[in-house]
């Protein structure tokens, strides 16, 4: 067995190296090098960018260098000196200090549920004589030594230990399976096996060499995590000891007896440094942060001035002190409101601050980086003051227009609830200021361990939740709901708003509070935080730590940004030198300059085309009532998002009791869908160049979730649907500005669906399934087969995602796939549509949750469902899909599974009410009072149209008597809400109208007739609702005006305007 001398040979370790640390010989080339090159640039992207010269340049490596390293299978060091890693992990094992890690400084509680702790005992002891011989080499150093050093040490080696485990148990799981599979260890149990492993390979040093030998790379990361958090606290520790006498001073507390300081507060940036919070005996504590702390206190001066103007509430202001390149900075505890007039004030203040955020071009304020303290609002991390954008190419779609004129707004502040895009990295969770409420489904799953301290221990993905911020305010226990104070938060905004105008002289003066901020450094925020993060956590995987180059190869995909936004070329190589380093990359600017630096202050300038302080100037210049009542309708409708849907009851109306003399004709329908067309167009956002079209609206994603944003590619509340209104109203009324429109809003919808990172899910509402359905009908509209075709081309992206369907319904799963995938199998005999359905079935099948009677499936929505009742979620909707498939390919356990859940779906019956019970959210609906459902989404409508369906393929006498009962509920309980297809009127009258044509009913058709009339009659009187919360509108197809307009259109021809909400087929194919 090789001694530890033997392990730490410097030839072995040269495979830690990165690209640039490696030694380069232009005279050995091999085919192997040549081939690695060509591998590397095509995996990265870099060969189809032209940019491998240029990033290697970044480097100061040629070409004939990159390609002499990759030849080189015995990599060396570049520099006969040894690197710093490398010195200190000699030192980490050749320790011969007498040193031992005592539960004193990590508990031994604490050590048994870390399973492999034995790894980091040679840090932790190298670490803990290190921090001794700095703390002896302070005292000597410093008049005052407040520490009690026997507290402090285990503040300091408790994140060594926890992040070096963090770094190693990836591939530590993976070892340890490896020897089990190769029966390597010896033992009678799991448990026993488990500790032969830890015993025999990772406890001596020597072993622990062995191992990390095979992976070097983490050899070296566990490392510089170990000295970079040791150096950081040691490095805080000594401003601690120059600052004590001006701390005592400056927060008048007692802080002379330090016991500990912790860590993990924010991110990690600049070799390992982070936000630390330093505590005292006396119960005090003070925050630590490794950054200039100017524009920190230039805020408060700026509240203080703002709090001399006389405004009311007042804003409390924190104690800051900046020492240029770090600063000190009030602790802040949570309390609570005394009662509900300090909640008030709260929410007032918080308007304030948004009126203040918007001013000074704020992003970031999310819930984390806010501490409610009883009626006061503090915001912890200013350092997202003065944000400036990414120069982005001025040839922009109408998306980006959109999404600029979000960020514009008060909306790009984070405090308010608001997403550029439904399919972002934080799909399905609202984390925004206001908000960010506990019990959200993270919707990445993080992998969390499975049979800890067995040899059969591993890593699986698990499901997280959002626990409770700081940032709202606390009664009685219980944390106060932002969307309850709109007026509250409305009025604070107004008041300070309307402060700026009153003064805006003064704040524009050369002596004015915002010219303070001229100087100031603040962060410039080049890609979110999770873009690193996942980085980072790929980094880590075993197959990336043996190898350096593995590392470098895999940061290079960084790269790929530059096709979007081209000067990113400037800072990639920054962002992987820190990501090499383990860090969050960070970038610095000032306030009113243009130019930004890496944290090695390398400067790239004029990466910006305009200084934030000079974009500041500009908005406060252009502050004005047009742009208040703009900003003001934006946080009412994004305050809206955070309404759940069942407790977004819309005030309800009885249009329908009232006599109607004359039924509508077609044409007073024709022009009320004119009159939503044109008004739509009104509100439409366009490219320059006119080829592109999108609408900002209220929306909700598969999560059921309202969102604020640019409309995305769906047919549910996206581009498709919209364009599918405006080609019906074109082909119906032969006006050509409506086709130019849907073409035009096509255009955007394909720029989503072309883009392979938008779209992640088959669904038919909000997936690829929806492109699918509407190109299926605009090719029908247009008789252009080449839509056609390329409804034909996305089938190959819904196939990958069967398996990973966990929603299976109509509105988002399986059963919408299978419904869309036959219509296209029916227009154009393409087998491959059938096949997909054939496998969305089994994949239904393969699912079903046996029941104790029928059967149904749980959905993965959140915190999860139950088997439900219904159309869009429920049983009737998959039933409805299956029993067509069914009809199309004659397999019977397609039917036999619909008739199942059918069954399921008739214990919820309710008799009394002559509805199906929705189960969802029960006891809070039963609460606020909200009845049983009758919608298309959920309730006897939605029901009663999927047995209108199955009826057509399969009949029995249950059937036929639920389709009189939903279709006499729906006349008696289904209209008066909102007006939408989703959940309102137009998609209830499809009951009406569809069992009127079906089933050759005059009276239901007349009917159907009658209440359309009602509906045009309530909404001229009273505008059109869609179906979304604050009565507001939105231009979506299945929530709001354009579904609406579809639905008129529907009522003016139903034999030529399919019914989207049961996605037909287009008719008259061409």
């Amino acid at each position: 067995m090789l001694t530890i001398n033997s392990n730490l040979k410097k030839e072995i370790w040269g495979r830690a190296t990165y690209l640039t640390e490696r030694s380069t010989d232009s005279s050995f080339i091999n085919d192997v090098g040549e081939n690695k090159a060509i591998l590397w640039s095509k995996r990265t992207g870099l060969h189809s960018l032209n940019l491998l010269d240029f990033r290697l340049k970044e480097d100061n490596l040629s070409y004939k260098d990159f390609l002499s390293i990759l030849s080189n299978s015995n990599p060396n060091f570049s520099s006969d000196k040894d690197p710093e890693w490398f010195k200190i992990l000699k030192s980490v094992f050749n320790n011969n200090c007498d040193i031992d890690i005592t539960d004193n400084d990590i508990d031994s509680l604490e050590r048994k549920k870390a399973p492999f702790f034995n790894i980091t005992i040679p840090f932790l002891k190298w670490s803990k004589n290190y921090v001794i011989n700095q703390l002896n080499v302070f005292k000597n150093n410093f008049k005052h030594f407040p520490i009690l050093e026997n507290n402090l040490l285990p503040s300091i080696l408790q994140p060594v230990y926890q992040n070096l485990l963090s770094l190693s148990c990836q591939t530590l799981i993976l070892e340890l399976n490896i020897k089990r599979i190769h029966q390597e260890l010896i033992g009678s149990t799991k448990e026993d096996r488990f500790n032969y492993f830890i015993s025999n390979y990772i406890t001596e040093p020597n072993d622990i060499l062995t191992l990390l030998k095979k992976y070097p790379v983490l050899g070296r990361l566990m490392v510089t995590s170990m000295k970079n958090i040791v150096h950081s606290r040691l490095e805080a520790l000594k401003h601690y000891l120059n600052d004590y006498n001006e701390l005592q001073n400056k927060f008048g507390g007692n802080f002379t007896e330090l016991i500990s300081i912790k860590g993990n507060v924010g991110d990690v940036h600049n070799s390992g440094r982070s936000v630390l919070i330093f505590s005292f005996v006396s119960g005090e504590k003070l925050v630590y942060k490794p950054r200039s702390l100017a524009i920190d206190q230039h805020f408060q001066e700026f509240l203080s001035w703002i709090n001399n103007k006389g405004i009311n509430p007042q804003f409390k202001t924190m104690k800051v002190l900046d020492r240029t390149t770090y600063g000190w900075q009030e602790y802040i505890e949570t309390e609570e409101c005394k009662n509900v007039e300090a909640v008030k004030r709260f929410y007032k203040r918080q308007g304030g601050y948004l009126a203040i955020s918007y001013l000074l071009n704020a992003t970031d304020f999310h819930s984390e980086n806010i501490i409610a303290s009883g009626e006061h609002p503090f915001f912890i991390d200013l350092e997202s003051l003065f944000q400036n954008r990414l120069p982005i190419d001025t040839n922009e779609n109408a998306s980006q227009i959109a999404s600029t004129k979000l960020m514009n707004s008060v909306l790009r502040t984070g405090l308010l609830p608001v997403s550029l895009f439904k399919s972002n990295f934080l799909q399905g969770i609202e984390i925004s200021g206001l908000g960010g409420y506990k019990g959200q489904a993270i919707p990445k799953s993080v992998y969390g361990f499975v049979d800890v301290g067995t040899d059969e221990m591993r890593m699986e993905k698990k499901q997280f939740y959002l626990e409770e911020g700081k940032n709202r305010p606390i009664m009685n226990g219980k944390a106060i709901r932002s969307e309850e104070y709109i007026g509250e938060i409305v009025e604070g905004f107004r008041n300070l708003y309307k402060l700026f105008i009153d003064f805006r002289e003064e704040l524009l003066s050369e002596n004015g509070p915002i010219s303070l901020f001229k100087n100031d450094q603040v962060r410039a925020i080049i890609r979110h935080t999770q873009s690193y993060g996942s980085m980072l956590e790929a980094g880590m995987h075993p197959k990336n730590l043996k190898d350096g180059l593995m590392r470098v190869q895999l940061f290079d995909f960084m790269w790929r940004i530059v096709k979007q936004i081209p000067k990113m070329s400037l800072v990639v190589s920054s962002e992987h030198k820190d990501l090499l380093q383990g860090d969050i990359p960070s970038f610095v600017t000032k306030v009113s300059s243009c130019h930004i630096w890496d944290h090695r202050g390398k400067k790239i300038e004029n990466f910006y085309d305009q200084d934030s302080y000079t974009a500041t100037i500009k908005l406060l210049n252009e502050l004005n009532d047009q742009d208040y009542e703009e900003q003001i309708k934006m946080i009412k409708t994004s305050m809206t998002t955070m309404i759940k849907k069942w407790d977004s009851k819309l005030a309800y109306r009885d249009p329908m009791k009232k006599q109607v003399t004359k039924i509508a004709s077609q044409e007073e329908f024709i022009n009320a869908a004119i009159d939503i067309g044109e008004r739509l167009e009104r509100k439409a956002i366009w490219s320059a160049d006119g080829k592109t079209v999108t609408w900002i609206g209220l929306g909700a994603n598969e999560h059921d979730q309202w969102l604020f944003t640019p409309l995305d590619s769906s047919l549910y509340d996206g581009l498709m649907g919209v364009s599918l209104f405006y080609a019906y109203l074109s082909k119906q009324t032969g006006i050509k500005k409506f086709e130019n429109i849907a073409r035009a809003s096509l255009n955007s919808a394909m720029e989503f669906i072309e883009n392979d990172d938008s779209i992640k899910s088959l669904s038919a509402f909000h997936g690829y399934s929806s492109a699918v359905y509407g190109l299926m009908h605009l090719s029908n509209i247009w008789s252009e087969t080449l839509l056609l075709k390329k409804a034909i081309q996305l089938l190959d992206k819904i196939e990958p995602l069967i398996e990973k369907d966990v929603l299976f319904d109509l509105l988002s799963g399986s059963a919408g796939a299978i419904i869309v995938c036959l219509r296209l199998y029916s227009l154009t005999g393409e087998k491959k549509a059938l096949t997909i359905a054939e496998k969305c079935g089994d994949h239904l099948l393969k699912n079903a949750q046996s029941l104790e009677i029928g059967c149904g499936w749980s959905f993965n929505i959140g915190a999860g469902h139950e088997p439900i009742a219904g159309l869009s979620h429920g049983s009737a909707g998959i039933a409805m899909a299956l029993v067509e498939l069914f009809h199309l390919t004659k397999n019977k356990k397609y039917l036999e599974k619909a008739l199942e859940t059918l069954e399921f779906e008739r214990t919820l019956y309710n008799k009394k009410e002559r509805n199906w019970t929705d189960i969802r959210f029960l006891e809070k609906r039963q609460e606020l009072g909200l009845e049983t459902p009758v919608q298309w989404c959920h309730g006897a409508a939605g029901i009663t149209l999927s047995r209108l369906m199955i009826q057509k393929y399969y009949k029995d006498s249950k059937i036929e008597n639920e389709i009189k009962i939903g279709t006499d509920t729906t006349l008696k309980k289904g209209f008066g809400g909102s007006h939408c297809l989703c959940h309102g009127d137009f998609g209830n009258l499809e009951v009406l109208l569809l069992s009127g044509l079906e089933l050759k009913d005059k009276f239901l058709r007349e009917k159907a007739y009658e209440y359309g009339t009602k509906t045009l009659l309530d909404a001229r009187k009273n505008g059109w609702f869609c179906g979304i919360p604050q009565e507001e509108e939105t231009p979506s197809l299945m929530l709001g005006l354009s579904g609406i307009g579809y639905g008129l259109l529907r009522l003016a021809d139903p034999y030529n305007v399919p019914a989207v909400v049961l996605l037909e087929p287009p008719v008259n194919h061409f």
